[in-house]
């Protein structure tokens, strides 16, 4: 098994939690997930663990090349809705700022 295969393995039942505000290089420089290249319906999937949740951070239905130091507004899954939580907090502890977040329905 590859190390991609394992990884893909940890979002099995994840689902949308909520949205995130930052660029893609911060998320790539938070050093706590591993982006997965263009998936079917997105430019980029960064999956891992934050706080000891299963965390996926990705583009939904984009369909363009993402400018890396650009702010996009990215969707947050995961297994319950403290995925997105866990994520903001790693995110204010690296960066030293709040990032806008909003936790799905």
């Amino acid at each position: 098994m590859t190390v991609k295969n394992d990884i893909r393995s940890m979002v099995s039942g994840t689902c949308y939690q909520g949205k995130i505000t930052c660029t893609y290089n911060q998320l790539a420089d938070l050093g706590l997930l591993t982006d997965l290249g263009p998936q079917d319906k997105s430019t980029c999937e960064f999956v891992g663990m934050v706080g000891g949740q299963v965390v996926t951070v990705y583009d939904y239905y984009n369909t363009k090349a993402l400018d890396k130091d650009t702010e996009y507004t990215f969707n947050v899954g995961g297994k319950n809705k403290y995925s997105v939580l866990f994520l903001e907090d790693a995110m204010y502890k690296r960066y030293g700022k709040p990032f806008n977040t909003q936790v799905g329905l």
